[in-house]
């Protein structure tokens, strides 16, 4: 199915919404969570949490991008579950991926106020609209996901090489886009 009709049924508030989106997406948000987090119950319990979001906030939200948004609702469950694990002291394999990503396409500090904020997402979202399926999964894999490279490749039937290298022009591209909108990370 198709993620335009899952968010349709969502916004019918069909229960065929979360059974749709467990199967198109399941595996793929536990292993977001279990990245994070290293614990399989704990990443079950996120991918949980992740349903109910999405059943909560769809609508009044309708995601563009119904992968990259179940992914970002995992990635902050996972977050939120290993900071109360750990009492604050955050264990996870997130921050790495997000300096590498914004090391790449940065050129100054990163932007606190909430107008930047929001030119920010748009900027991202409209980039995100303009790619093609793969270049939009490989992205949305490696960033939101913290998937490594080799398993993008593998899962994907591409080599490493071309990962690698369409991850490079996305990030390019992605500063392109910043620049152009007078944002600056």
């Amino acid at each position: 199915m198709e993620d335009e009709e899952i968010v349709e049924l969502y916004w019918k508030r069909r229960e065929s919404a979360v059974a749709e989106t467990q199967l198109k997406y399941g595996k793929f948000l536990f292993r977001v969570a279990y990245l994070i987090l290293s614990n399989a119950q704990d990443a079950e319990e996120c991918v949980n949490d992740t349903y109910l979001f999405a059943w909560n906030s769809i609508p009044p939200a309708r995601p563009r991008h119904l992968m990259a948004y179940l992914c970002k609702i995992s990635r902050n469950a996972a977050v939120s579950r290993i900071k109360y694990n750990n009492a604050g002291k955050r264990k996870g394999r997130t921050e790495p991926l997000r300096e590498e990503m914004l090391c790449s396409i940065t050129s100054v500090d990163i932007a606190e106020t909430n107008n930047e904020s929001m030119v920010i997402c748009e900027v991202i979202n409209a980039f995100l609209d303009g790619l093609n399926a793969e270049k939009n999964a490989i992205f949305v894999r490696r960033f939101w996901a913290d998937e490594s490279i080799k398993t993008i490749a593998r899962e994907m039937n591409v080599t490493e090489s071309k990962v690698k290298m369409t991850l490079m022009r996305l990030k390019l591209r992605l500063r392109e886009n910043l620049e152009k909108a007078d944002v600056y990370l």
